[in-house]
């Protein structure tokens, strides 16, 4: 009856073992898979980075006009898109700072490396 009252936990020893066993794991994946998985990934890599070049080097006027013309292409409301426009000048005008604007681009490129 005991295991009603105490959640069960693993002691340091098992934890230790744990770890060590999924390192030893990792560590054999990428020894054996790295360089095929860096040689794959890296046109994906450059993507990105020319993205977020472009994000940070393009005035925010554009970058502003190109997000609702999406918006207004993926709900087809303009409500929707001025709702994304809106929001993002008041978090602009919170923010004040260009280094949270730029912050703000390389989070948003996130999402280009998932999209079909």
């Amino acid at each position: 009856m005991e295991y009603l009252f105490e959640f069960p936990s693993l002691g340091r020893r098992d934890l230790s073992a744990l770890k060590k066993s999924i390192d030893a794991g990792f560590r054999e994946f990428s020894r054996t898979y790295g360089e095929t998985l860096e040689t794959l990934f890296y046109p994906i890599l450059k993507f990105l980075i020319w993205f977020e070049k472009l994000l940070i080097n393009t005035p925010w006027p554009i970058i502003m006009i190109v997000i609702a013309a999406l918006c207004y292409f993926g709900a087809r409301s303009w409500k929707l898109s001025l709702g994304a426009i809106i929001s993002l000048q008041e978090l602009e005008y919170l923010e004040c700072r260009k280094t949270q604007w730029r912050q703000w681009l390389l989070f948003q490129s996130l999402p280009f490396c998932v999209l079909p």
